[in-house]
């Protein structure tokens, strides 16, 4: 399993115990494990961070390179667009995949 330890933690705030979560970390496993086929992997990955966002968690950090010169960063607002896309579009896919042998 490829799933990091980082979102298993927790931390203290607000008189409570917080989930905390690295969403760089954990949408770059979720992309790992499916570019390996780890559809399990992938899924618990995509839920982890569609359920972090839906809580209002800040999206991950994502770079796009158009012809691998230029490198740009995006901003809050499309990275979480990305990302959502990106978790619902993993999901199906390993939802609609047969399994492998």
């Amino acid at each position: 399993m490829i799933r990091p330890l980082t979102n298993r933690l927790t931390r203290h705030a607000c008189g409570g115990i917080v989930a905390a979560m690295d969403p760089t970390e954990t949408f770059n496993a979720m992309m790992e494990a499916f570019a390996l086929g780890l559809r399990d992997d992938a899924i618990q990955s995509a839920e982890d961070l569609a359920a972090w966002l839906d809580r209002g968690g800040f999206p991950p950090v994502i770079h796009i390179s158009t012809d691998g010169m230029k490198v740009f960063v995006v901003d809050e607002r499309i990275a979480r667009e990305i990302c959502v896309a990106s978790c619902r579009q993993v999901q199906t896919a390993c939802q609609t995949q047969s399994p492998s042998p």
